[in-house]
């Protein structure tokens, strides 16, 4: 019962992007878990019409505990993560990590799809990506 764990990186927010993907994700599920760092504004009626925005459950993520937490005691319906590459530099790097590995393991052992879109400047996880070595 293994799901993914996509990670895609955008350096702006497009939103007609968002909408596939907030679309593909209640489509396999039949609703999901849409999670916003700030920085991150989305009509999801507009977007999807009232009756598919009605099975989208929007919520704000304002640190990463909080994340972790949601990843942690929640549902296996799909999660489509949004966040601002400014907030994950700001969570520093073994935070950061240690929210990917929740985001590996709740995909691999309890089925979960999971994508995460980050957006903005060039951040942290960029540079671990590429081999190079980080401080911090």
């Amino acid at each position: 019962m293994h799901s993914s764990l996509r990670i895609r990186r955008l350096r702006d927010l497009d939103q007609e992007y968002l909408d596939s993907l907030l679309r593909s994700c209640v489509e396999e599920g039949g609703s999901c878990h849409l999670l916003l760092s700030d920085g991150v504004v989305l009509d999801v009626e507009r977007y999807l019409g009232t009756d598919m925005s009605e099975m989208v459950m929007v919520q704000r993520i304002l640190t990463p505990f909080q994340l972790r937490r949601i990843l942690l005691e929640g549902d296996t319906l799909p999660h489509l993560i949004v966040l601002s590459s400014s907030v994950l530099s700001e969570w520093g790097m073994e935070i950061t990590l240690s929210v990917l590995d929740i985001m590996r393991m709740k995909a691999y052992f309890q089925g979960c799809q999971i994508t995460l879109v980050v957006f903005g400047a060039p951040f942290i996880l960029d540079h671990v990506a590429r081999g190079l070595a980080v401080n911090g």
